[in-house]
């Protein structure tokens, strides 16, 4: 690269904000990477919505009836380039039709020849091989279409152009996403690969991301927006009856993710169920003979043996499948699916059309999203046991829509080009539920009715979670996904003293048990055990957030003001009363926690390290430290008047000033802890066998460990020190 570019090219970025409109090429992220000046990457998204809400309300005897709707609509869009790698692209796709010589046409040298001649070759044209960034730069530096010197990529002057003649459309969507390999350069869904300034705001379709290419027939690869579609009805009542109170409602919700899914997660092409082996040509006579019954009578996917000619013509069947569960070719269930792999190593599916096998995907092997219809009831209650006593009780069921489900189908076009078992977000994933219940009572304390307490139990049930599968037995290979297969349940007790503001003083103080536990923490926490390749195994076990014990004390004050004054005032000369905390109070709280729980391992891992570690005892078996803080407030509010005090067009603001320490005491909470010594500044590296070879290679035994003892005491695992603010709130 040459001075005279690469300068002019930090001109043109310095004056130019246009790398976020699509309009500049995304090529010059790389040069300026290159030289460090510039962040990596480029990613724009659009987000649209369209919702309409209504509700009614209505009092009819001793019934408050609510009833509503809603409908909401999306639109998600986004586009992200790779930019660093985008100059090497370039150079990998300038000449990659000329990679070979004319050897049909030699050229006789004859300043070299003599006795012996010497020849030399043209570089061979292949138009077959020309990529659309071929194309475009050669006109671009005004040489034919054919031209077969070498371009070279990283001497622009030499064409007299520079960098701010490069656009991201020079690129075909084949160019960018690297073919027939895995080496994608885009990420992108509604716009266009290779164009920003073209967004479409329909859905994916298969068949378009298959068979749609541009005027020269180079594959375009469209990938729609993501446009689900959410709407819901509800109606609610409250009423008394006799002596209690009732709440019920019901809410269905309605959730379409409104794109193509995969009809079955294990294959990419239609698998022909054992149903449809007689409607298929050229089967051998055993395909119809002496299948299972139980295998017939639920049409189980066929699972076969293929000529090893190399014409995957199929020879034998295998085994079968039926949803998650395989058996053999005899009918008998069996935990593994690799029992019935072929000759290749990995069960083959049968395929309704042979010629699929040599395809990356088929559009008739998706489907409909099948919309989610999800009733949500809800129901509570309560009554009084006495003047001084009340019981109450509810169950709600709920739903969150899926998140991150947006259907990527380069991930299945892609899929075995990948050298790695790959990640697929999954667009089938399902709603998750959680069902709600909660039972308590209440006890007012004295005469004076300014105290109280509040015992409850409660119980929370989530299914259908999001977490990583691997698919095991899928073809062309095993893939890992996101799906709706974690489990969890909160249960525990809540004990709640509430004392009433008396003589300027409230006080709350409550203290919940709680057992959280659940087949996984969140939805990458089953990412290890599944790219391990092991079974999709779900056991109960503490969860990421469980605290056992957590107190809570909160104790406010309020001085008051004029005739509810409470504080120290003195009089002036003139005979005027002094309040020197008047509108001014204080809250103090203190929060006490247990320890969230973390694994031990058994193994001390060196930081950024990939080795990985045997576990001591059970996953999130052993806790974190107790956790203790507090926090101060203090402030004071100054009512502010417009107008004439008995005038009824009178304006009235307030102005609050506070003052808020944070961790008042500066207490030094752990966060986080090393999973080997369970310290949060010391993962037992140092000072353990595995540490020694590299200490010996050390040029100072001292710095490194120094640097070492730097990085490991991450400030991430600690809770934030004392923090003091001040601040108005004005309020009118």
């Amino acid at each position: 690269l040459t001075t005279s570019t690469f300068l002019h090219s930090m001109n043109y970025i310095q004056g130019n904000n246009g790398l976020l409109n699509g309009q500049t090429p995304q090529s010059i992220y790389s040069l300026f990477n290159n030289f460090g000046l510039y962040p990596t990457g480029n990613s724009i998204s659009q987000f649209q919505q369209f919702r309409i809400a209504s509700s009614f309300n209505a009092d009819l005897k001793n019934h408050a009836i609510s009833v509503g709707m809603e409908f909401d609509q999306r639109w998600s869009s986004f586009h992200g380039v790779a930019a660093t790698a985008l100059w090497t692209r370039m150079r990998q796709l300038a000449n990659q039709h000329t990679d070979q010589l004319d050897i049909a046409n030699p050229r006789l040298n004859e300043n070299l020849s003599g006795l012996i001649p010497y020849y030399y070759f043209d570089y061979l044209y292949q138009k077959d091989k020309q990529t659309q960034f071929s194309e475009k730069f050669l006109e671009l530096i005004h040489k034919p279409k054919d031209y077969t010197g070498f371009v070279n990529i990283d001497n622009l002057d030499l064409y007299r152009i520079t960098p701010k003649d490069l656009t991201l459309d020079m690129f075909s969507a084949e160019d960018l996403l690297g073919n027939q390999d895995a080496t994608n350069l885009v990420s992108y869904s509604g716009y266009a690969a290779n164009d920003r300034s073209k967004l479409s705001l329909k859905k994916t379709n298969i068949q378009d991301f298959l068979t749609q290419t541009d005027a020269n027939g180079r594959k375009e690869l469209p990938i729609g927006s993501f446009v689900p579609l959410y709407s819901a009805v509800y109606i609610m009542d409250k009423f008394d009856f006799k002596d209690i109170k009732f709440l019920v409602g019901l809410r269905i919700d309605r959730y379409d993710a409104n794109q193509p899914v995969l009809k079955d997660k294990y294959a990419l092409h239609e698998i022909a169920g054992v149903k449809d082996l007689a409607s298929i040509n050229n089967l051998p006579a055993s395909f119809t003979t002496g299948i299972p019954s139980q295998m017939t009578a639920s049409n189980a996917a066929v699972y076969v043996a293929q000529n090893p000619a190399g014409n995957k013509s199929p020879v034998s069947i295998k085994g079968y499948r039926v949803g998650d569960r395989w058996y053999n070719s005899e009918g008998t269930e069996i935990s593994d699916p690799n029992l019935i792999a072929s000759s290749d190593g990995r069960p083959i599916p049968l395929y309704k059309n042979n010629a699929d096998y040599n395809e990356k995907m088929s559009a008739n092997a998706f489907t409909d999203y099948v919309a989610a219809v999800i009733p949500m009831p809800r129901i509570g209650f309560s009554f009084p046991i006495s003047d001084v006593a009340n019981f109450f009780a509810h169950y709600d069921k709920l739903a969150q829509r899926p998140t991150n489900s947006a259907i990527s189908p380069l991930d299945y076009y892609f899929m075995n080009a990948s050298s790695t078992t790959p990640l697929i977000t999954n667009p089938n994933q399902r709603p998750q539920l959680t069902t709600d219940y909660e039972l308590g009572f209440s006890q007012v304390l004295n005469e004076r009715k300014n105290a109280s307490i509040t015992l409850s139990s409660f119980y929370k049930e989530n299914r259908n979670l999001i977490n990583q599968r691997i698919v095991v037995g899928a073809y062309p290979k095993n893939y890992i996904m996101y799906d709706n297969i974690d489990f969890s349940t909160v249960k525990g007790l809540s004990f709640a003293f509430d004392f009433r503001r008396t003589g300027g003083s409230r006080i709350n103080f409550n203290y919940t048990l709680q057992f959280a536990e659940g087949s996984g923490s969140n939805a990458n926490s089953g990412a290890n055990l599944a790219s391990s390749g092991q079974p999709n195994i779900r056991i109960l076990q503490p969860l990421d957030f469980d605290q056992r014990h957590s107190f809570v004390l909160n104790y406010d004050y309020r001085f008051g003001t004029k005739k509810d004054y409470k504080g120290p005032a003195f009089n002036t000369a003139s005979g005027k009363t002094i309040q020197l905390f008047s509108d001014v109070g204080f809250n103090l709280s203190f929060l006490l926690g247990s320890g969230t729980p973390y694994t031990r391992w058994n193994t001390a891992i060196p930081l950024n390290g990939n080795a990985r570690s045997s576990i001591i005892g059970q996953i999130n078996g052993s806790s974190k430290p107790w956790a203790f803080r507090s926090n101060l407030r203090v402030d004071k509010n100054i009512p502010l008047t417009w107008g004439k005090e008995d005038d009824d067009n009178q304006k009235r603001a307030n102005l609050n000033i506070y003052i808020q320490v944070l961790n008042l005491l500066n207490t030094k909470n752990v966060l986080g802890v090393y999973n080997y010594t369970g310290a949060p500044d010391d993962d037992g590296y140092l000072t353990s066998v595995q540490a020694q070879a590299a200490l010996a290679l050390a040029n100072s035994v001292q710095a490194f460990s120094d640097m070492y003892n730097i990085r490991m005491n991450t400030p991430g695992n600690y809770s934030l020190p004392r923090q003091i603010r001040l601040g108005l709130l004005f309020e009118f």
